[in-house]
């Protein structure tokens, strides 16, 4: 596999036509990977709840200081923290994981 260094002249369209599988055939090699681990759906389902819910407070804090709310802090926190956190959480595991597990990824040849 020939790689790019600096100084050698850029690769022609003849080449173009062997690199298109070869990038398949990589990007095939990495979902085979994530099909494997584990840990790496655990940790990405919960980074991208957390996240969610630290936009979630974000958000909360932001709309409470505009319109100057003083009541009912604490429910309307654990909401705005909860709902997208759980929301993240179920919507990454329907759409990535069990895609991921199932094999329903496919390339299209263009």
């Amino acid at each position: 596999m020939a790689t790019y260094t600096h100084g050698q002249p850029s690769l022609s369209l003849g080449d173009a036509e062997f690199r298109r599988p070869m990038v398949i055939e990589i990007i095939e090699k990495k979902f085979e990977y994530l099909r494997k681990e584990k840990t790496l759906n655990i940790y990405g389902t919960v980074f991208f709840g957390t996240a969610a819910s630290f936009s979630g407070i974000m958000a909360n804090f932001i709309f409470r200081h505009c319109f100057k709310v003083k009541h009912d802090a604490l429910k309307t926190y654990a909401s705005l923290t909860t709902l997208p956190f759980l929301s993240t959480v179920v919507t990454y595991k329907l759409l990535v994981t069990d895609a991921l597990y199932l094999g329903k990824f496919k390339f299209i040849n263009v």
